[in-house]
């Protein structure tokens, strides 16, 4: 999403030759089997619903700050105008 080379000191997965683009669907392809998952595991349990709502809202609160750091943060940081005596 921001066009990063590395996460964790390896190479983004959609920047592997034969992942691509793929790599879009895969995420929402992990995202919908958490959810499977929550059901085969807990859909008889108390705690269903209120386990999908805190999935859906970390989710959502996760998808925001993305956003929010994709617009605000400048494409180059300049940093001449960092230092240690600044």
């Amino acid at each position: 999403m921001d066009s990063s080379i590395t996460r964790r000191d390896q190479p983004c997965w959609y920047r592997i030759q034969e992942v691509g683009m793929i790599a879009i669907n895969d995420a929402f392809l992990i995202n919908s089997s958490i959810y499977s998952l929550i059901k085969l595991y807990f859909k008889q349990d108390p705690c269903y619903v209120d386990l999908l709502e805190l999935f859906l809202e970390t989710t959502r609160k996760t998808e925001i700050g993305q956003l929010i750091d994709l617009i605000t943060a400048p494409e180059q940081v300049d940093l001449s105008k960092f230092s240690l005596e600044k």
